[in-house]
């Protein structure tokens, strides 16, 4: 599909936000979302078309200093930036929406089980570069000017086949059946299928920098070989405008925004020193992680409002065991999180949580006899059978803060130095991978990566070959943990897991000078594996505490000394004794996927594919 508006104009089955909290308080009726159709413009906004950035530069060395060598000047190129739009618009329009689609004087409703097509003259929306406002403003003029007079045309058509496609197939009046469902009059209903919303993307300036960084070192055959790595990063920001059509004109519903809180890089390297000539190519590297990291930062945040949730009654409560007939239709994800609300002397109350484990086949090509229904469990509250399940915005990625004490010690041909006992603060990242990859297979298999500063406990630390014996140090600490567990949730949000950490660390305990000219360093890099047991609790699918212990099982130590800016020298002597490890953690839910974009699987297409 290019060019012009590819589009989703919305007519909406979706109840709003009003009409919810109405059905919850009916006790007659219970509240189901239904599908809505979506519009998306092709054309991606931004600010600058040509721009200039700063060129930093970092030869090789351990002391080199950083430097700027001047600016590049680069372009954006038009049609890259609407094709990565385009690849990436199903995060934000998946397969849960109906699709209205204009190319040139055709317009398709996209459903699931029939494509309708209607011929009209439909002039394309084209924009250039300009400032957000002047976007929002061109984008509301064209919608207004073009497609507004045409909406109630083209919805009233779609909405007949859909009824009709509906009747037939399922042996039921449409409108009769969503207002038995839904305790609202098909009369309302009817209005509620003639609204609409559209999308926009527009990106602000990047203002990042140009940086080069120079490296040196030997092949096998001892010749230094150099290398340069050239990377642009930048953090820009990009805001999705929402329209909706009300009272036969667009207006701005509203307008979500997304900042990557880390410089999205990327490099490309060269043999020689890189020039003017290789800005385009390293920007067409950086593009595709940032506008796709911020998309789906967008599709997230667009789901807080309740306009674009799905949410349906539970069925089958048996326990902590839940039932809802939405989910791959409406690209529900494994381990997909769901508020679970409750009509409390008629105010609409959140007494749990629950998440999908076995996503439903809920396509709605199949026959109503062939779907299933997705499978939860609750980990959070309880819930009964006239509750409703909202859909939670979610990620499946957290930020990490972790404190850690590891018990461990360095020998010295085999005597106790006492040295080497760790405590340590860390950050990094939990992510939950069945929600990431949506596979069954790592359903609440979660992968931590982790990053940690801290202190070596004193020691008696010896360096032979220097003379020195037996003297009084302590060390800082700086290393990493990998790690995979799995998780098993109790009741009333508590949970244990068990896994495997591969962690590192470096030691560097400061000798002082022992009469030499510069201080003497003792360094110590230590590789074990750490199986862990945890308890935690989840004060809701956001946040949770946890405390853990493990064994710090140890692999592999290597020791070396240096004085001063001297290179190091390797000695022997030096092992570390495996130990217990615990330590206490807090996880808190972020919306940005980070580094880990290109792990987050697309929506399913299995029912009808995103854009």
């Amino acid at each position: 599909m290019k060019k012009g508006v590819l589009s989703v104009l919305l007519f909406t089955t979706l109840i709003n936000a009003e009409d919810k909290i109405a059905l919850l308080k009916n006790d007659q009726t219970i509240a189901h979302s239904n599908r809505q159709a979506v519009m998306g413009i092709a054309d991606f906004g931004h600010q600058e078309q040509s721009f200039s950035s700063a060129v930093f530069y970092t030869p090789a060395g351990k002391n080199a200093k950083t430097r700027q060598i001047g600016t590049w000047r680069v372009s954006l190129d038009k049609g890259y930036l609407d094709s990565l739009l385009e690849q990436n618009y199903p995060y934000i329009i998946p397969s849960r929406y109906d699709k209205l689609l204009f190319e040139k004087d055709m317009a398709t409703v996209i459903t699931p089980t029939k494509d309708i097509t209607k011929k009209m003259s439909m002039k394309p929306f084209s924009y250039t570069t300009g400032s957000k406002y002047d976007f929002n403003q061109k984008t509301l003029q064209y919608l207004n000017s073009e497609i507004a007079p045409k909406i109630q045309k083209v919805l009233a058509k779609a909405s007949d086949v859909r009824y009709k496609q509906m009747a037939s197939d399922e042996a039921e009046n449409f409108l009769k059946d969503r207002a038995k469902e839904t305790g609202v009059p098909a009369v309302i209903l009817e209005r509620l299928i003639n609204s609409s919303f559209v999308f926009s993307v527009y990106m602000d300036n990047l203002n990042g920098a140009f940086y080069i960084n120079q490296y040196r070192y030997k092949d096998a055959k001892g010749h230094i070989i150099t290398t340069y790595s050239t990377s642009y990063d930048a953090s820009p920001k990009f805001h999705l405008f929402v329209y909706e059509f009300k009272k036969n004109k667009f207006i701005l519903h509203s307008e979500i925004t997304s900042q990557a809180l880390h410089p999205t890089s990327r490099s490309i390297t060269t043999s020689t020193m890189p020039s003017q000539a290789i800005a385009q190519d390293v920007i067409k590297n950086f593009l595709p992680q940032a506008i796709k990291e911020n998309i789906i930062t967008l599709a997230l945040r667009l789901k807080k409002d309740d306009l674009f949730k799905v949410f349906a009654p539970l069925q089958n409560v048996d326990g902590s065991h839940v039932e809802l007939d939405i989910g791959n239709q409406e690209n529900i994800r494994v381990d997909h999180p769901f508020s679970i609300h409750r009509n409390i002397d008629g105010k609409e109350k959140i007494v749990g949580y629950f998440k999908v484990y076995q996503v439903g086949n809920s396509c709605l090509s199949l026959k109503k006899s062939q779907r299933t229904y997705s499978k939860g469990s609750v980990f959070i509250g309880g819930a009964e059978e006239a509750d409703v399940g909202y859909e939670h915005p979610w990620s499946g990625i957290f930020l990490q803060y972790y404190a850690k004490h590891l018990d461990s010690t360095f020998q010295y041909n085999d005597k106790d130095t006492k040295g080497g006992a760790i405590n340590a603060l860390g950050f990094g990242t939990h992510i939950d991978l069945g929600y990431v990859l949506d596979d069954i297979s790592f359903s609440e298999v979660w992968f931590n990566a982790n990053i940690f500063l801290g202190t070596g406990s004193e020691g008696t630390m010896t360096i032979q070959d220097l003379g020195i014996i037996d003297k009084k140090a302590s060390s800082f600490v700086l290393g990493f943990d990998l790690g995979m567990e799995k998780r098993y949730y109790l009741s009333h949000g508590l949970f244990v897991s068990g896994g495997s950490d591969i962690h590192y660390e470096i030691q560097n305990f400061d000798m002082g000078k022992n009469g030499y000219s510069d201080t003497v360093n003792l360094s110590m890099g230590t590789l074990s594996l750490e199986p862990k047991l945890k308890i935690g609790y989840n004060f809701s699918p956001d946040t949770e505490l946890s405390g853990f212990v493990g064994y710090d099982y140890v692999m592999t130590t290597s020791t070396s000394y240096s004085i001063g800016d001297n290179d190091p020298v390797d000695i022997d002597g030096y092992d570390k004794d495996s130990g217990l490890s615990m330590g206490l953690i807090f996880n808190m839910h972020t919306d940005f996927t980070g580094i880990f974009t290109n792990m987050y699987k697309k929506p399913s297409r299995k029912c009808n594919g995103g854009i």
